[in-house]
């Protein structure tokens, strides 16, 4: 490349002294920057400045006759538009002298449009008056032209008159297979035959068809092809006009050839990379129909439980056992619903990035105690052994978010209670592994990850999940963890499900710092491992079981409430729970409501609050700080709930910076209403 650079240095050279001794001229033209440069031989030849800016009009006013200002401009805005070669003959301002300037773009930027171009201008004065020295010019200026074109591969002249073509620029194997000169047509069915891809022979043919060569080059200056060469790669071969016919028809032309290889791949390249996304795109659109679909069927088969136990139980209502039968029925389909919604949620927040992991101290051994009896239930009812082996868990005191990590397990577990026929085994194991060793330099990066704090003791926790379910597919695999996504089985479409699961289970998993993976064999079962780094606590603890609370079998009855909610039927069904239980409940409508009446009410005329977020007038929130403002000693210390719909972690955070003293989320957990309520009562700050 550097031997070709250095020749075509000297070429260059040894053509700027060969113009010397003509009347020919030479400037650079600029597109970008509409600015033309000339060397002071040309600029005191044509009496004109050296430099102009605002190209064309500039030169135009100061050079060129009114008459032929439209010829001028035209070929200035070719270049502009991409042609290679633009020429155009003018008068100058007295009409004394004219001149032919021709443009070939010797650069272009990646995008493809011209940076630099080389005009050549040459005085025709005489060869207005005199033909011969007319035509003598001519060839002079097609010689310059020729030496400029070896910015190409190769380059032929060509002419339309007599079919015959010259070489100007070529290659060695090229000249070796066609000669210097010659028939053209001949040598280009011979260069079609030996040197063009199969695939693009038919269309190189027509393309370089001379009897219809100038018909479909026209009144355009040049025409090109992109193709695939043999020994080159991708080409691009192009017919630039030289001469005109007194018709106006091409009758001379250059044939050049450039390699555009690295330009193609970078566009196939481009390409398929536009593909893939499209590709991505229909994947994430169908998908999402599909998750449409199933989410309709899923959310219609509880509410259809829901209404038609309802319904049933409404009919029978003297039927004490079959109501009972309908109300079990009609919680399990809520729960079911529940957990539906709860899933799209979480989703829809971790997509948005609002879900966030809170660490707090936890022991995983307890933690995994709860939950295997929770799901212990479960795989009971479907006949399946679940074992559990903690003995690889050495430090079980850590930081981690305790209600996500149950997430994760509940997921994981679920799922494979789910699609493990009965009589099937479940193995849940958790071990600890060393943490891999890094160097200073990765140490580095490590250290600015939030959840891998070096400088704190880590442990890279492996948590594995064995089933001998039906397994997965292994076209279906590599979209496991994709959001929607369920293998359309008949055994997984009778199963319910939103197909949310995994990919929020992967989702907190690396939000917690560390990896999922999955092998699965159909009909053997599937495998999930999850590595997880988490900080050990400075000092192991000793679980300490709390003692009863003071006080928490005594009775509730009597205690009064103030209930805060504006949904009518919300209302309704608090107050029947809590009138049940033997509280006072007095109830607000909105936040504006509430205030008023702790502003009138007298000491301790209020033992706690149930305060709803979301309300007209006035928001729970405001509410809230507006009470605790007020310049009352025991309404201070007043214990107020948030109840409501809004039940994420940060909604809890939002209920805590107001004022307020807990968080229960809707729909409302009676057990876990008066678990709180009977908890805050008795160790509130009233005595």
């Amino acid at each position: 490349m550097e031997i070709y650079e250095t020749d075509r240095m000297q070429e260059q050279e040894g053509l700027l002294k060969a113009i010397e001794h003509t009347d020919i001229c030479m400037f650079w033209y600029y597109p970008k920057e509409k600015r033309i440069t000339m060397s002071e031989r040309t600029a005191r030849m044509y009496r004109c400045r050296r430099e102009y800016r605002d190209m064309p009009e500039s030169f135009a006013d100061d050079f060129v006759h009114p008459s032929t200002r439209d010829g001028f401009f035209k070929m200035y805005d070719r270049i502009d538009a991409g042609e290679t070669c633009a020429q155009a003959s003018f008068s100058s301002l007295d009409r004394k002298n004219w001149c032919t300037v021709t443009m070939t773009t010797v650069s272009r930027d990646p995008d493809g449009m011209p940076e630099q171009t080389y005009g050549i201008v040459q005085n025709i004065s005489e060869m207005k008056i005199q033909e011969a020295e007319y035509h003598s010019s001519r060839r002079k200026l097609f010689d310059i032209i020729g030496a400029l074109s070896k910015i190409y591969m190769f380059n032929y002249y060509i002419d339309l008159d007599t079919g015959k073509y010259k070489e100007i620029v070529g290659l060695d194997y090229i000249t070796e297979t066609l000669g210097e000169t010659g028939d053209a047509a001949a040598a280009f069915r011979q260069f079609t035959n030996t040197l063009i891809d199969e695939k693009y022979k038919e269309e190189f043919r027509l393309f370089v068809d001379l009897d219809t060569l100038a018909e479909r080059i026209g009144e355009r200056q040049n025409i090109s092809l992109e193709y695939l060469s043999i020994r080159k790669g991708w080409c691009r071969a192009s017919f630039i006009v030289v001469n005109r016919a007194e018709s106006g028809l091409p009758a001379q032309v250059e044939f050049v050839v450039e390699n555009i290889s690295a330009e193609r791949e970078k566009e196939l390249k481009a390409r398929e990379e536009l593909e893939r996304a499209y590709e991505a795109a229909n994947r994430a659109n169908a998908s999402k129909s599909s998750f449409l679909n199933n989410m309709s069927h899923d959310i219609r088969t509880p509410m259809n439980a829901i209404v038609g136990f309802a319904a049933i139980a409404g009919a029978h209502i003297d039927e004490k056992e079959r109501v009972q039968d309908c109300i079990d029925k009609i919680s399990a389909s809520s729960r079911h619903l529940l957990s539906i919604i709860n899933e799209v949620l979480d989703m829809s927040r971790i997509e948005s990035g609002k879900m966030q992991i809170q660490e707090q101290e936890a022991n995983l051994r307890t933690i995994l105690h709860d939950f295997t009896n929770m799901i212990q239930g479960q795989a009971r009812a479907r006949d399946l052994e679940l074992a559990v082996d903690l003995t690889g868990l050495q430090h079980e005191h850590v930081y981690a978010d305790e209600g996500r990590l149950q997430r994760v397990l509940l997921n994981l577990v679920g799922n494979a209670v789910k699609f493990t026929p009965e009589g099937g085994r479940i193995d849940l194991c958790v071990r600890e592994k060393p943490l891999p060793s890094v160097s200073e330099g990765d140490r580095a990066d490590l250290c600015a990850a939030e959840h891998l704090r070096l400088s704190e003791p880590y442990v890279n926790y492996v948590i594995k999940v064995r089933d001998t379910g039906i397994g997965m597919s292994p076209e279906f695999l590599p979209r496991v963890f994709e959001v929607f996504e369920r293998e359309r089985t008949s055994t997984v479409s009778q199963i319910e499900g939103t197909g949310l699961g995994l990919p929020i289970t992967k989702s907190i998993v690396e939000m917690m710092g560390g990896t999922i993976s999955v092998r699965s064999e159909q009909g053997k079962g599937s495998e999930f491992t999850i590595e997880l780094p988490l900080r050990l606590l400075e000092e192991e603890r000793t679980e300490v079981l709390e003692e009863p609370l003071a006080g928490v079998e005594e009775s509730l009855t009597g205690k009064q409430i103030l209930l805060v909610e504006d949904n009518e039927l919300n209302r309704e069904i608090a107050l029947e729970l809590l009138t049940e239980a033997g509280f006072v409940v007095d109830t607000a409508n909105d936040g504006q409501e509430a205030v008023e009446k702790m502003e009138a009410a007298p000491e301790w005329r209020y033992d706690i609050v149930l305060m709803d977020i979301q309300m007209p007038v006035m928001d729970g929130y405001e509410a809230v700080r507006r009470i605790r403002a007020m310049e009352k000693d025991w309404i201070r210390e007043l214990p107020i709930l948030a109840m409501t719909a809004n039940a994420f972690e940060e909604d809890r955070m939002k209920a805590l910076a107001a004022g307020m003293d807990d968080h229960l989320a809707k729909p409302i957990d009676t057990a876990e209403l008066f678990r709180t309520l009977n908890e805050v009562l008795c160790r509130g700050k009233r005595q």
